[in-house]
């Protein structure tokens, strides 16, 4: 039997008060990519400009072949093949992105990637491998017993450290717990075969903080010692993180303490960026303050904790090893032993637009060809029609197959 006490509303919870923030409450649903209105904008005018002027030319000059070349310049100049260069090229790439685990909501993440400037990285479960940690006890020679009931009081509690610590004992029987109380960030504890046992930081024991990442043990009052939990980066990370902090700025947003910042400082060149015991709140005026400053960012972290960070970003990217866990608040979902490829994902969508560009230059060529004949009567509004779809066609398959070449290099990292 278990006693439960509301020690407040849930209205009054962290996570409620994070919900009713504004970057849970803004519309999203208003982006658009920006590239295709901006060039298709300048094509109509410029279509409409050259076809009345054929017009007025044609209707002064030689009036019978006036509306022919008014019409053929409308029809070979049809805007389809810029249209459709944006939709074929970067759903292409969504297609090929989720074949390597990364799955973007729509395409309008893709535009929003190519103009980053600051990623934002939480900490354990992004960075940090979770279940990763090697973990060894240091101190006096426990028993059987002892071990049992270690196990037996961690497997009360949820936290990450406490599932892993049960899990090195694994093999060893459980037992009654009575009296059992949880302090959070800081401990647990609970009277077990008459023992009283605790377990937790030194600031929970009584004892002066420890640098290293320590959950110390209390059996009936005495300090039996510690288990000592060496964190590590995911593989490959090692070697991604200084490729990224060539090309953009990094910035660590974690919710624990700073236990861990001699192994991660390497790879974040500035210290204030490197944030250690922030709340969830935290978070999301870190990246409200940065976007303030005219910085576009990406958030990239792996639980519920992340999710106002996640949300406030131009883009969000939950990492998750399961690609059924994960917060709606995120742009995009990511596999997390995929999270070393990174960098290639980012060159990738950059690339992306390159190759939109290039479908436009076939376009622009193909206009400009197609309307020098039609400007001068010579190109027929049937023949016009027959050449238009070409036009399309040419750029629909060039946007696919460039975009599909280019993500050979992320297959091969």
């Amino acid at each position: 039997s278990i006693e439960i006490r509301v020690s407040r509303e849930v209205s009054n919870s962290y996570l409620t008060q994070l919900w009713q923030d504004s970057a849970f409450l803004k519309d999203r649903t208003d982006r658009r990519v920006e590239l295709s209105d901006r060039f298709g904008k300048y094509f109509t005018f410029a279509v409409l400009l050259i076809a009345f002027s054929t017009l007025f030319y044609w209707w002064v000059v030689q009036p019978s072949v006036a509306i022919n070349a008014f019409t053929a310049v409308l029809i070979i100049a049809c805007p389809c093949a810029i249209a459709l260069a944006i939709p074929f090229t970067y759903g292409n790439a969504l297609r090929l992105l989720a074949g390597q685990h990364f799955y973007l909501r729509d395409i309008s993440v893709i535009e929003a990637m190519q103009n980053l400037q600051l990623l934002l990285f939480d900490k354990t479960g992004t960075l940090m491998q979770a279940g990763g940690d090697e973990i060894e006890f240091y101190g006096d020679q426990l028993g059987e017993s002892v071990k049992s009931e270690i196990k037996t009081l961690c497997e009360q509690s949820g936290h990450p450290l406490s599932r892993r610590i049960a899990a090195l004992y694994a093999t060893y029987p459980s037992q009654e717990v009575e009296d059992y109380r949880e302090v959070t960030g800081q401990g647990i504890e609970g009277n077990l075969n008459g023992h009283h046992l605790k377990l937790g930081s030194a600031g929970f024991m009584g004892l002066a903080e420890d640098s290293k990442s320590s959950v110390y043990v209390n059996y009936d009052g005495e300090i039996q010692g510690a288990f000592r939990i060496k964190g590590r980066l995911r593989p490959g990370l090692d070697r991604t993180l200084p490729v990224l902090a060539q090309r953009y700025e990094l910035s660590l947003l974690s919710g624990d303490n700073e236990r861990e910042r001699h192994l991660l400082a390497p790879y974040f060149k500035d210290p204030k960026l490197m944030r250690f015991n922030q709340h969830p709140d935290d978070k999301l005026q870190f990246v409200k303050a940065q976007q303030a400053t005219g910085k576009k960012v990406m958030m990239i972290g792996d639980g519920l904790n992340d999710a106002g960070a996640l949300r406030q970003s131009e883009v969000g990217i939950v990492v998750s090893d399961d690609t059924n866990n994960f917060t709606p608040a995120s742009d995009a979902i990511l596999s997390a032993p995929q999270l070393h490829k990174m960098n290639l994902y980012l060159t990738f969508i950059k690339q992306c637009k390159q190759v939109i560009w290039v479908t436009y230059g076939l376009a622009l060529l193909y206009n400009i060809v197609g309307l020098s004949f039609a400007v001068t009567g010579t190109l027929s509004p049937i023949v016009a029609a027959i050449l238009m779809p070409l036009s399309s066609v040419t750029v629909v398959l060039t946007g696919v197959a460039l975009t599909s070449l280019l993500a050979n290099k992320i297959r091969g990292g």
